[in-house]
């Protein structure tokens, strides 16, 4: 079972499971052992001026429970937002380590909506560059659930200069 899409400091909505297997994909149900999980790939920024700081930390039990061959994890939550994090499993005697799908781990419900790009110059008769902006938490982190229409109005008249 891969983790999926997630809130920061939030337990995983799915938690992942991973199955000890031999050569031939068979399920080992009589295999006794650890397998512990960690960050494999920190997770990348969503926007360039939404950076994360590469070192999120991956919080709860990270020794799963061991139950006929398959290792869950059930409280599994990170400290950090971040775009395509992987996670790595590793188990004892031996066995190959493995690597979850990325997922992404995304802030709280906004509470502000933040300007990432802004154009420095802009005339009349030509195309606006993007303008980009965020809904944001408390602490910076986006929010992929954010979907209300925004309405941006120009206004006022830079000092000395004409109205754009």
């Amino acid at each position: 079972r891969q983790p999926s899409n997630a809130r920061v400091l939030h337990i995983f909505p799915t938690q992942p499971a991973v199955e000890i297997q031999d050569d031939g994909g068979n399920v080992i149900k009589d295999w006794a052992g650890a397998v512990n999980v960690s960050i494999g790939t920190q997770g990348s920024a969503f926007h360039p001026a939404l950076p994360v700081n590469g070192s999120a930390q991956l919080l709860g039990t990270t020794e799963g429970y061991l139950y006929q061959g398959t290792m869950y994890f059930w409280n599994l939550k990170m400290d950090e937002m971040g775009k395509d994090v992987v996670l790595v499993f590793e188990a004892t005697g031996g066995l190959a380590s493995a690597e979850s799908a990325p997922f992404s781990v995304y802030g709280e419900l906004a509470t502000e909506l933040r300007i990432l790009n802004l154009p420095s110059t802009v005339r009349a008769t030509l195309v606006m560059a993007d303008l980009v902006i965020a809904a944001v938490d408390e602490h910076g982190n986006a929010d992929a659930d954010f979907a209300s229409p925004l309405r941006v109005t120009i206004a006022g008249r830079p000092p000395g200069g004409q109205h754009v």
